[in-house]
């Protein structure tokens, strides 16, 4: 701005097409800034191989100094489907957007740091459209529309035979909880009444504190914070429908006429004390619901057989005396569904009537040696072996990009402006890198943005 900007200090080839112009004259600021940013951006990926030069780190700071951000273009058919719910299978391989408006009415818990990152690159609320979200939300339809649906996703729709229980079993970043967040912004939109744990390490984590249950039959320590942070997150997105079911008597077994689910949760909001047996009636209360389907989605969810970080008089409190992990639970440690027996450790909830239960496996944090649980946590072989000699639990494979997954993602990344120029040596490099690894397509693209 005051004329001292030189061309021969940028050491660049490109700097000498800078024009400087001294204070006072007339040209625009704006003038100045798209320069900038047009000399930014011809800097973005050095010729040379190696370390990037000093210069060009001094660009990079230089172009987020004067914004350089992704232009929000028009996207093509091709790549952006018209469909606001992506439920179709002529959608597959493209992306479908979510307003804000509707990202915050669907998704009151949040969609993640990952996602939150994605939106933000591209300027668009998106998902993909890939083929294991198809499979859960045709077994969601056939539960919408009164079928013999499984209580979660199948391979395929012959293998629908309303047996209940399965596991999202791959590696780390192929898109779990993408393929999770798709069904569950799909089912919210149906109707469905969805009660979605975005972390199930929060639950097995989470909390400043446990304290001794004051009823023993639903577990034995609650974790007050996280119960009511559930609790929040659910009435913020189906109020309405919770004030229009009633809440089952205990001392009759019969519908309440007085109160409702939504004042369940109300109840548990008002003390530590109230919040995780309020919890913990809710699901039982949802497996009684029939006026609408029910959806339970927990990502993280092998997260909830592994070790905890309470204590409790110097000893250990184990993930299955937390009455939290015990409700969201729906199978057990040797990936056998909980069909409603009481034992040890076992509470027993009752399966979901008119419901699924769609859960999420991690990766995210460091495996747990000292649990043994066969359902999750590299047991894959073992879960798919039980799931197709009793039809009790099943496997939705998410594994990483097909081909045209892959060129649909850089289609976005060029058509949003985050990447410029992505040629086929770029793509054949990101390829390489990448191993077609969703979350490192998505970082890979964001290395070239900068």
């Amino acid at each position: 701005g005051n004329g001292s900007l030189r061309a021969e200090n940028l050491r660049h080839p490109k700097a000498s097409a800078v024009r400087v112009v001294p204070r006072g004259t007339s040209t625009s600021i704006t003038m100045h800034r798209q320069v900038l940013v047009s000399l930014a951006r011809g800097m973005r990926r050095p010729a040379v191989s190696g370390p990037a030069p000093s210069n060009f780190r001094r660009m990079s700071s230089l172009a987020d100094l004067v914004g350089l951000e992704p232009e929000n273009g028009v996207l093509s058919p091709d790549v952006l489907t018209k469909c606001k719910l992506g439920d179709d299978q002529q959608d597959l391989n493209r992306f479908f957007e979510i307003s804000d408006e509707d990202l915050k009415k669907s998704f009151p818990e949040g969609v993640g740091e990952d996602l939150d990152i994605f939106f933000k690159s591209v300027k668009r609320n998106v998902l993909l459209v890939r083929q294991p979200a198809l499979d859960v939300i045709r077994d969601l339809k056939c539960l919408q529309d009164g079928g013999d649906a499984p209580q979660i996703a199948v391979l395929s729709s012959a293998q629908v035979r309303g047996k209940k229980g399965s596991q999202i079993d791959t590696e780390r970043g192929v898109g779990k909880s993408a393929t999770l967040l798709h069904a569950v912004h799909w089912a919210r939109a149906q109707g469905f009444l969805v009660l979605h744990v975005r972390s199930a390490r929060l639950v097995s984590h989470g909390g400043w504190w446990i304290l001794p249950s004051n009823d023993p039959t639903k577990g034995d320590f609650d974790q007050p914070q996280v119960a009511k942070s559930i609790l929040q997150e659910f009435l913020a997105a189906h109020r309405d429908l919770l004030a229009t079911l009633p809440e089952t008597l205990k001392d009759t077994g019969e519908a309440s006429e007085e109160t409702t689910l939504a004042d369940l949760c109300e109840r548990g909001l008002e003390s530590d004390e109230q919040a995780t047996p309020a919890v913990a009636s809710l699901r039982i209360e949802l497996a009684k619901v029939t006026s609408v389907p029910v959806l339970v989605a927990v990502d993280d969810y092998n997260c909830l057989f592994e070790s905890t970080d309470h204590s409790y008089r110097n000893a250990e409190v184990p993930p299955e005396r937390l009455t939290l992990v015990r409700a969201l639970r729906g199978l057990e440690a040797d990936g056998s569904f909980q069909a409603g027996k009481a034992g040890p450790g076992q509470l027993g909830y009752p399966p979901l009537q008119r419901g699924m239960i769609l859960a999420a496996e991690t990766d995210k944090y460091p495996r747990d040696r000292k649990r043994d649980y066969k359902g999750v946590g590299g047991a894959g072989s073992a879960l798919r072996g039980l799931g197709r000699a009793n039809g009790a639990v099943k496997v939705v494979e998410v594994g990483k990009f097909s081909p045209a997954e892959f060129d649909v993602c850089c289609a976005l990344f060029g058509e949003s402006g985050l990447v410029k120029d992505l040629d086929i040596e770029t793509k054949s490099g990101m390829k390489l890198k990448t191993q077609l690894n969703p979350k490192r397509v998505a970082q890979a693209a964001l290395l070239l943005q900068r």
